[in-house]
């Protein structure tokens, strides 16, 4: 048999009594006396008299002097008779009769009872006690009193039912008096309340009143140790919390006594301990059941170091009275890190820039500032820059880096002329080493540079003779100057021959060492030809010059080679030599020579002369320039060999001809002879006629002369005089002509006058006299006839034949130094000659005037003026241009608005002043507009500022948000696109810009500026229906229906066991079940006789008794949820217990044994069965609050 029990709890009343509120005069009373002094018994309670008196009696009349009062005669004088009904045997007085409507008498004795049930340590709960007037006259409640109990101080009424005493019923009439009870502590707490009235049988009324904790108390702390992690040495942490809270049973309070740091007076650690609203908690404090406090740690590290505590907390636990959270962090600071470090930039080509970026980092766990960045001991030919640093203002503003953030800054290095240059970037800090010094380097070079000659570098070898018949080959040797203009040594690596390059190119030397700046090396390529025509190629010459490339090659160059192979043969004609034969002696012969190119190739005739011994009676004739090629085999070149014997007898002699053909003998040899022959004395050959012989007779006389005879016996007769053209023999011979400073010749046998000497001339046209006039002297025929001397305000003369300008007269000078027109200028008149030659009168801008050899200033030109009246510098003034005297002298051009100038003699402004501009150029007035400030017109003319969903302003020439339009905001604090953000539906700027919509475990929207919970994440509820909280409830992960695989199994209770389950049920229809076995140990029940078992399931924690559970229950432990069968009780409980039972009565219990053997023997029976828990609502609201139950089981 199954039964439920539902505990009572003892009563305990305190002996003392106290009135609520303090006594005014109204009390119990049975007769005058018991009341004070002024006041009179009426009906069992002491009233006050309005008039007092003494014992003479002094009252007016129908008034009775009664214990120091005048009270209306007839009055009751207490309640030992009826009331005062006025006499004996009539109708009952009226009487007042108090009822207790609520609570109802209970227990033996009856007695009414106020439970105020399980109440948490500072929860305030009201309780009501209604009673009636039943009677058939004015009930009057006068006093409400406490009788002092265990806690009765925290019982009370409230102080306006207080201050409406006496409370007046009319017959009929309920009232209702509150009592609160507000528990202070954890302990039971118990009073009673004396309601004292005017009734006559029962005026004083007791309610009992009771309030009990249950339970044990449980001390749990949660998390167990808090991490601080990295925090800035001197700085203090965010603060990390950890909770204490009250797990224990039932409603029992938790006295929390102390919570302290394990190290006292620990530097590095702080703590705060709130309640569980946020209120700063004072210990002691009482915890109740399910409720915490909240302890703040806060970590201020004051080293660099690791740091470890615990906090100790104190309470009244007696399982747990000491409990701790250990503490740990780091203190730690800021490390500059530099990379790279040292900072070298290498080499740097001189003129050209190398830059390094350097990276600078906080390696630590502390930010700390940069406050400068700077090169020192350097040249000017570094620079140091940075896209992430004002370096300029990093004194006034610095940098602070965060851990693991880095900036950057650029080494540039520009050098001017070679060698190491060094220094240090200094960056001070706010770490540990306020200066850190990097040391930067680089080092300036100009590479080696390849100059080469010739330039371009091609070696042309022409043409290079082989010999087919010999196999001789000439070779040919060309030198390329490889010279170094650069500042570092050159290197040739390699000298090799281009693909395709013939072999008959060689080169040397193969190998170079280094060569200096400034010096050279010579590379020789010779040409040996192996076959007939050309070649051509290339070397390929592999350096370090880093400015050059060839094919993609860095540092190569080429060498571009052409060579000719060929063969030419020198051809002689005729082959054999020349053979003169015999010549008479004195007489001429001459014979030609042929010489032919009969090879390939061009043929060079370098020198053609007779050999030494050859007879002198030889002689070469029309011979060609030397040297000469015979470039074909179709060109002839000819010259002749000439022989004149001077004597009678044979004559030999050889031509020597050098040439180019190495097939040849060098030189090749024309053998030549031939014979002197002669006529006999006195006679001589003239006709050649061999018939004839020497057919003339001559004896020679010696040289030819004017006589008519054959003086030489050359067969000619005067052959060297011309009679026709001879002076000295003209017609006739010794016939000579002669005439005065004349020369005479003679033509066709006649005497002539030829011309004149130099410096004479026949200006008579006379020969007779010759040449009369000496034309370089005369001045009427000066160097020639008829021309007389004559200049313009000049005297005259002739020298030589010239005429001779003399003296100018006076006024005038030859400026052009020109005789032709004398002295031309008139320097007392002439602007550009006034007062001498040269002598210009020019004046800047103006015209000027000659008078009596002195300039004057005559005119301006237009458009200049002299302002300064200063001819020295003549019309100084542009009045077209200049804004000092613009159209006129002294009329300066205003500049107010803007740049002034003068244009064309009339002021205007060429450029307006910053910030305005002319936009309006129709409304004569210029640079009107204010582009800094118009919106119309921002930063130039036209540019109307225009922003998204905003008013714009101009401000300094940029176009600025004035106003955003309704429903926009401009969140970036960036003008340009004006107000870019929709306010009214952006979750991150919703109403207004940085206002977030965020809302614990849910997501948010924005709908008309304002901000919705949208929907809950998973697992979440919204079950206030408050968003500020979000969705503030989270379902636990309890089984919602009776599942074999899903529901919670708690296993098999052992003996003593106390389980403890907890959770919510989220949303409204949510249940939670759990599972268990209980075996019954029944054999220990027969040994001893006894039946121990017991279940009980009750809640720990139920707040607002919001949850209540069925229980199911199964004897076959195999059973699973389809075989749970109905509740063990019909409706839900809030407390259910199995008690162990007998054969003989379910309900006590009773001794058993295992078998029966008579009446009255109980048998033990074997309770072991499986068990379902379904925890639902008890039919209140759906809340965020936890149950907690307790399953205790004893076998």
């Amino acid at each position: 048999m199954l039964m439920v029990v539902l505990a009572l709890l003892a009563v305990t009343v305190g002996c003392s009594s106290t009135a609520l509120p303090p006594d005014d005069g109204n009390s119990l009373c049975a007769e005058d006396q018991e009341c004070s002094w002024g006041s009179y018994c009426d009906d069992g309670v002491c009233q006050q008299a309005d008039i007092l008196c003494d014992e003479s009696g002094s009252c007016a009349d129908g008034y009775s002097c009664r214990n120091g009062g005048c009270v209306l005669s007839g009055s009751d004088g207490g309640d030992a008779g009826d009331g005062g009904d006025g006499g004996d045997g009539g109708e009952p007085r009226p009487e007042p009769d108090i009822q207790v409507d609520e609570p109802p008498l209970t227990g033996d004795p009856p007695g009414y009872q106020l439970n105020f049930g399980n109440v948490l340590v500072g929860e305030t709960v009201s309780r009501s006690v209604v009673f009636s007037n039943v009677g058939s006259a004015e009930l009057q409640v006068v006093q409400l009193n406490f009788e002092a109990g265990g806690g009765a101080e925290d019982f009370s009424v409230p102080q306006q039912q207080l201050d409406a005493l006496p409370l007046v019923l009319a017959p009929g009439e309920q009232a209702t008096i509150d009592v609160l009870y507000t528990a202070s502590d954890g302990l039971t707490d118990s009073a009673i309340l004396d309601i004292i009235s005017n009734d006559p049988d029962e005026a004083l009324v007791q309610i009992h009143l009771l309030s009990e904790f249950k339970g044990l108390a449980l001390a749990v702390v949660s998390p167990a140790a808090l991490d601080f992690g990295d925090v800035p040495v001197g700085q203090n942490s965010q603060p990390l919390s950890f909770s204490v809270l009250n797990q224990g049973s039932g409603n029992a309070a938790l006295l929390v006594e102390d919570i302290r740091m394990g190290i006292l007076a620990n530097p590095d650690f702080s703590l705060l301990v709130r309640d569980a609203v946020g209120q700063e908690a004072s210990l002691p404090v009482y915890v109740n059941n399910g409720d915490f406090l909240e302890v703040e740690v806060t970590y201020h590290p004051q080293a660099r170091e690791a740091d470890s505590d615990e906090v100790v907390v104190i309470s009244d636990d007696q399982s747990n009275p000491s409990l701790s959270v250990s503490l740990s962090g780091r203190g730690v600071l800021g490390d500059l890190a530099v990379d790279p470090s040292p900072a070298d930039l290498g080499r740097v080509r001189v003129g050209e820039h190398g830059e390094l970026l350097v990276t600078l980092s906080n390696s630590g766990g502390a930010p700390f500032d940069l406050t400068s960045v700077a090169l020192a001991d350097v040249s000017g030919e570094w620079i140091l820059s940075s896209t992430d640093l004002d370096l300029a203002d990093l004194p006034n503003n610095p940098r602070r880096l965060a851990p693991a953030e880095s900036v950057t800054v650029l080494l540039g290095f520009d050098p001017l002329d070679t060698g190491l240059e060094t220094g240090s970037l200094v960056i001070d800090n706010t770490t540990e080493t306020p200066q850190r010094l990097v040391a930067v380097q680089a080092e300036g070079f100009i590479p080696p540079a390849v100059e080469v000659q010739p330039d371009p570098p091609a070696l042309l070898f022409g043409n290079v003779q082989l010999d087919f018949g010999s196999g001789q080959s000439d070779s040919k040797t060309l030198d390329v100057v490889i010279r170094n203009t650069g500042g570092e040594p050159l290197e040739i690596s390699s000298v090799q021959r281009a693909s395709m390059t013939s072999p008959e190119f060689t080169f040397s030397p193969d190998t170079f060492a280094l060569v200096p700046a400034g010096e050279q090396v010579t590379l020789s390529v010779t040409f040996t030809p192996m076959d007939l025509g050309s070649e051509n190629g290339s070397l390929l010459v592999d350096t370090n010059d880093p400015d050059i490339s060839l094919d993609s090659v860095p540092g190569r160059f080429r060498i571009d080679l052409a060579a000719s192979g060929i063969d030419p043969n020198l051809f002689i004609s005729p082959a054999g030599g020349l053979d003169f034969d015999d010549i008479y002696v004195g007489r001429r012969v001459e014979q030609q020579v042929s010489l032919r190119n009969a090879g390939t190739g061009p043929l060079e005739i370098s020198e053609i002369r007779m050999s030494a011994g050859s007879s002198a009676d030889f002689e070469l004739v029309d011979l060609p320039a030397l040297p000469l090629t015979i470039s074909s085999t179709a060109i002839e070149v000819t010259f002749k060999v000439a022989y004149t014997p001077d004597v009678i007898g044979p004559d030999l002699g050889a031509v020597e001809i050098f040439s180019s053909d190495m097939g040849a003998e060098q030189p090749t040899v024309v053998p030549l002879s031939g014979n002197g022959a002669g006529c006999p004395a006195g006679t001589i050959d003239c006709n050649g006629d061999p018939q004839d012989g020497c057919e003339r007779p001559c004896v020679p006389t010696g040289a030819e002369t004017c006589n008519y005879l054959d003086d030489d016996c050359d067969c000619d007769t005067d052959e060297d005089f011309d009679l026709q053209n001879d002076p000295a023999n003209c017609g006739t011979c010794n016939h000579g002509c002669s005439y005065p400073f004349g020369v005479a010749g003679c033509v066709g046998g006649n005497c002539e006058m030829q011309r004149c000497l130099d410096g004479y001339s026949d200006c008579n046209l006379t020969d007779q006299d010759g040449c009369e006039i000496h034309t370089d002297v005369d001045v009427a025929n000066c160097g020639s006839c008829n021309n007389a001397c004559q200049f313009d305000h000049a005297d005259a003369s002739c020298l030589s034949g010239a005429c001779i300008m003399g003296g100018c007269e006076n006024g005038w000078r030859d400026c052009d130094s020109s005789d032709a027109n004398g002295c031309e200028t008139d320097i007392y008149f002439d602007e550009q000659n006034c007062g001498g030659c040269g002598n210009r009168c020019l004046y800047q801008n103006g015209a000027g005037v000659c008078s009596g050899g002195n300039c004057f200033l005559s005119s301006c030109l237009p458009g200049y003026d002299d302002c300064n009246n200063n001819p020295a510098d003549g019309c100084e003034v542009d009045l077209n241009t200049d804004v000092n005297n613009c159209g006129f002298c002294f009329n300066q051009c205003p500049g107010t608005v803007g740049t002034p100038i003068c244009d064309n003699g009339s002021c205007d402004i060429s450029s307006c002043n910053p910030g305005l501009e002319d936009c309006d150029p129709n409304d004569g007035v210029q640079c009107e507009t204010d582009i800094w400030s118009d919106p119309n017109n921002c930063n130039g003319c036209g540019l109307v500022c225009s922003l998204d969903h905003a008013s714009a302003l101009c401000s300094t020439g940029s176009c600025v948000v004035d106003q955003c339009d309704s429903g926009w905001g401009d969140c970036n604090n960036q003008d340009p696109d004006g107000c870019e953000r929709d306010v009214t539906s952006d979750p991150n700027n919703c109403g207004f810009c940085g206002n977030v919509c965020s809302f614990d475990n849910a997501s948010a929207a924005c709908v008309d500026s304002n901000c919705q919970l949208d929907s809950c994440d998973a697992g979440y509820y919204n079950i206030n229906g408050d968003p500020g909280d979000g969705c503030e409830c989270l379902a636990d992960g309890v089984a919602d229906i009776c599942d074999d695989g899903t529901i919670t199994d708690l296993g098999t209770l052992g003996d003593g066991a106390v389980e403890q389950v907890a959770g919510n049920l989220i949303p409204a229809d949510d249940e939670d079940w759990y599972t268990f076995t209980a075996p019954d140990n029944n054999t220990e029940d027969i040994n001893s006789g006894s039946d121990q078992y017991h279940l009980r399931i009750s809640f720990a924690s139920n707040p607002g008794n919001q949850y209540a559970f069925y229980v199911y229950r199964n004897t076959n432990v195999s059973a699973g949820c389809a075989q749970k069968g109905t509740p063990v009780c019909p409706g839900a409980d809030i407390e259910y217990e199995h008690y162990f039972y007998n054969e003989c009565s379910p309900i006590l219990p009773e001794a058993c044994r295992g078998s029966t053997s008579g009446p009255g023997d109980c048998g033990c029976a074997n309770n072991t069965a499986r068990y379902w828990l379904r925890v639902v609502r008890a039919g209140t609201g759906v809340s965020c609050d936890n149950y907690q139950i307790y399953i205790e089981f004893t076998q």
